[in-house]
């Protein structure tokens, strides 16, 4: 698994959680999830991609993996994003050997909006059970109930 930078990983997701505190362990289990995520988001490219018999990746795919997915405002997102050489290294991890840099720097942006619509849905949760503090259960509720797989990267966790 290729390991991501957990101080960007946490900015993304105080993004989308605002003002609310987060629970360590909270945190921690966003650093597991991330990579994991990040992981199946590359790995439907590269199936989306052989489904349609190409060798280079493309924006069009990436978009497809995020209208499956219903993240939205991907295209808007203009917050931190992760080194382009390790987006694509986990492209690469996939199978996709051949990148289009539109199509790269789309998917560094469907990582990271994934990640700060994770922070976005957990604060709601701690919100809704009038918390200040995002906990490990508000993340994993989200993670389980939004994301296809979801109970199993937490098992793969």
């Amino acid at each position: 698994m290729i390991r991501l930078p957990k101080a960007t990983i946490e900015r993304i997701f105080r993004q989308g959680a605002g003002d609310m505190r987060v629970a360590q362990d909270a945190k921690d289990l966003v650093f597991d999830f991330v990579p994991v995520m990040a992981e199946y988001l590359a790995e439907s490219a590269k199936t989306i991609l052989d489904s349609a018999n190409r060798k280079t990746l493309n924006t069009p795919q990436v978009e497809a993996v995020a209208e499956i997915l219903r993240v939205e405002g991907v295209e808007d997102y203009d917050g931190e994003e992760f080194g382009r050489m390790t987006m694509r290294r986990i492209l690469k991890r996939a199978g996709i050997e051949r990148v289009a840099s539109d199509a790269l720097d789309y998917y560094n942006k469907l990582v990271c909006r994934v990640i700060q619509e994770l922070g976005e849905l957990s604060a709601a949760k701690a919100k809704e059970d009038d918390r200040k503090t995002i906990q490990y259960e508000d993340v994993e509720k989200v993670i389980v109930s939004t994301m296809p797989k979801g109970e199993e990267f937490l098992e793969e966790i």
